[in-house]
C-alpha cells in the first residue's frame, strides 16, 4: 500500500508500509538523533567565510544559537549539510529568498523549530550514513522540498507526484564531514547483491547458452555458466581463460570443431 501524507501538497514522495514503519522506528532511535542534531562542528568548508555565514544568520538562512549573536559557532552535522545544501542550490542559481522558502516547508513537514530538529533531515541522513544507501534532495520551483531514496525517487516518477525539480545527492555533501567512507554500496533501483549482480554482467556480456542458479536459504549459493563454441575453436585460448573451468571438446578429421566451457562461481 502507498501512502499518501501529502496534505495538498503539489509535489510529494509516496511511501509504502515499509518504509513508513523504518521511519517511526527511526524516532525511537534516540542516540542517533541526538548524535545528528547536538551542535558540537566547526564549520570548514573554505567556500563559506565568516562574511556569509554572518550574512545567511542575518537573513534566516541558517540558524542563529549565539547569545546576542556572539561567541563562537557551533553547528550540528545536521546544520553542515544544510549549509552544503545552501551552496549547491546557490550554485543552481536559486535566490536567498527561494532558499528561504525550502526552509521553511522543510520545517512545516513536523513543525521543527530548527533545521537540527527536523526528523525529516534526521532520519534520510541516517539512512545515507547508517545502511549507505543513496538519497537525494528534490527542490522544487515552488519552494517546496522533499527527500527520497532512489527507489521512493523512481516510485514519484512513475505515480506522477512529483513534478520537475533539481535532484542532489545527499551523500556526496554528508561526505565532506565524514573521513570514513559512506558512499552509497548500490546504486540500483533493486537491493543486489554481489552474487546477483554477476548474473546480470554473466548475461549482459557474453553469449551463455546456460545459467545455472543454485539457491541456500534463498540467497544464491553458486551460479554456473556454460558457453558453445563452434566452428574453429582456439583450444589454448580456452584452457588460458579461466582457472576452474570444464571443457569439453568435439573433433572432426583431427580438427576441434566444437566445444563447451563451463565455469563455476561459488563460495
Amino acid at each position: 500500500m502507498v501512502e499518501n501524507v501529502s496534505n495538498k501538497r503539489i509535489n510529494w514522495i509516496p511511501h509504502n508500509d515499509n518504509q513508513s514503519f523504518e521511519f517511526l522506528n527511526f524516532l525511537d532511535e534516540v542516540e542517533i538523533r541526538t548524535a545528528l542534531s547536538v551542535k558540537n562542528v566547526k564549520q570548514s568548508n573554505s567556500e563559506i567565510t565568516s562574511r556569509i555565514l554572518n550574512h545567511w544568520e542575518k537573513i534566516g538562512l541558517i540558524d542563529n544559537d549565539r547569545p546576542e549573536g556572539k561567541g563562537w559557532r557551533k553547528f550540528s552535522k545536521l546544520d553542515i549539510v544544510w549549509m552544503e545544501l545552501i551552496k549547491e542550490l546557490r550554485n543552481f542559481g536559486y535566490s536567498n529568498d527561494k532558499i528561504l522558502a525550502v526552509k521553511k516547508d522543510l520545517l512545516s513537514k513536523s513543525e521543527d523549530s530548527s533545521i537540527s530538529e527536523s526528523t525529516t533531515l534526521q532520519y534520510y541522513v541516517a539512512v545515507a550514513i547508517c545502511f549507505q544507501r543513496p538519497v537525494f534532495a528534490m527542490v522544487f520551483s515552488n519552494g517546496e522540498i522533499e527527500f527520497a531514496s532512489l527507489q521512493e525517487a523512481a516510485s514519484s516518477y512513475s505515480l506522477k507526484t512529483a513534478g520537475n525539480h533539481i535532484r542532489i545527492e545527499l551523500n556526496g555533501l554528508i561526505q565532506r564531514i565524514y573521513k570514513k567512507d559512506i558512499s552509497p554500496k548500490n546504486r540500483s533501483l533493486f537491493q543486489l547483491s554481489e552474487k546477483e549482480f554477476k548474473v546480470l554482467e554473466e548475461i549482459r556480456t557474453r553469449g551463455y547458452k546456460n545459467i545455472n542458479i543454485k539457491l541456500s536459504d534463498e540467497e544464491i549459493d553458486s551460479i554456473e555458466v556454460e558457453q558453445s563454441f563452434n566452428g574453429k575453436v582456439n583450444v589454448s585460448e580456452l584452457l588460458n581463460d579461466s582457472d576452474n573451468q570444464d571443457i569439453v571438446l568435439k573433433k572432426r578429421k583431427g580438427k576441434v570443431v566444437f566445444a563447451t566451457k563451463t565455469v563455476k562461481y561459488s563460495g
